[in-house]
């Protein structure tokens, strides 16, 4: 296998999803990787090399046992990264994450009960897209690790953003990676509310700052060739290898496997080569209508200025 060229490698543990979010693009469906499959990708993918590995979804919750079996696995000191939507969160969920270093949470919360019901709507009968950030925010202010908030803003509630974060940071959850609602038409009155609200919200953080509160966004640490999707190897739940996780997206289901680098069963045929050639950009613009993929660059733009 040739050297590689990634430094994370990103597990889609699971399609399924208690919430049907609004405008999240990601595949919902019943499927999930095999607990041998998952170990395999690390023993075959995990170089010294990588630095991150990062658990996806769908809700990686929803394949708990599968996340436990992978931070028992790991040896290396390695950081492990999970973003959940927090509803099949619990104590002995949240003990076992605190309990190993390695683990970064996030959780997705779009602000107060209203905006944040409105748009992630619940899927499976006993989810309520809210209650257990009410009931579990005392306790993530109090994780060991700083626990980071991905915050969507649409375009019908881009005026309430400064609402929104302060919201949540009345928990005392001061780090943020915020996501306008991407690959969605936005109107122009809504992108002039979302600049603005922006700049409110640059003012927000600066004056908590003043005030000794940590403040912090994580959106410049990410990597990426177009909007919301992130390099890294991914490793999909049938173990076929992608160079980016806009493989996730339910825009591109049909054509993916175009794009596969190999999959872990046969990892000697992986073509580590290809990392970095495919056009994920025109195949996601491909998709999308001309007024979606505008919105979605100046989206990107507005969000680069606060980012910086």
């Amino acid at each position: 296998m040739p050297d590689p060229a990634y430094t994370t490698l990103a597990l889609v543990l699971t399609y399924r999803c208690a919430l049907r979010c609004r405008y999240c693009p990601v595949l919902k469906r019943d499927e999930s990787m095999p607990r041998d499959l998952a170990l395999m990708a690390v023993d075959e993918l995990l170089t010294d090399d990588v630095a991150l590995i990062r658990f996806s979804g769908g809700d990686p919750l929803g394949e708990f046992a599968t996340v436990e079996a992978l931070l028992d696995h790991v040896k290396r000191p390695v950081r492990f990264k999970l973003t959940t939507n927090g509803v099949d969160l619990t104590d002995a969920i949240l003990d076992r994450l605190e309990a190993d270093s390695r683990v970064d949470l996030v959780v997705s919360v779009d602000g107060p009960r209203d905006v944040h019901c409105a748009q992630r709507l619940a899927h499976r009968e006993s989810a309520d897209a809210y209650d257990w950030f009410e009931r579990f925010a005392p306790r993530l202010a109090r994780f060991a690790r700083p626990v980071q908030v991905n915050l969507v803003v649409a375009p019908d509630n881009a005026s309430r953003l400064v609402e929104s974060v302060h919201a949540v940071a009345r928990y005392k959850l001061f780090r943020y990676n915020l996501l306008p609602a991407y690959y969605v038409e936005w109107s122009d009155a809504a992108l002039a509310a979302l600049e603005e609200s922006f700049r409110k919200l640059a003012a927000y953080f600066e004056a908590g700052r003043r005030r000794g509160l940590p403040f912090s966004l994580a959106n410049a640490e990410n990597v990426s060739r177009q909007p919301l999707y992130v390099d890294a190897l991914v490793i999909d739940v049938d173990g076929e290898c992608y160079d980016n996780d806009a493989v996730a997206s339910r825009l591109l289901h049909d054509e993916k496997r175009q794009c596969s680098l190999g999959n872990v069963r046969t990892p000697e045929r992986i073509d580590l080569k290809r990392i970095g050639r495919e056009n994920w950009p025109a195949r996601l613009r491909a998709r999308l209508s001309e007024k979606a993929w505008e919105s979605t660059q100046r989206v990107d733009d507005l969000l680069a200025r606060i980012s910086s």
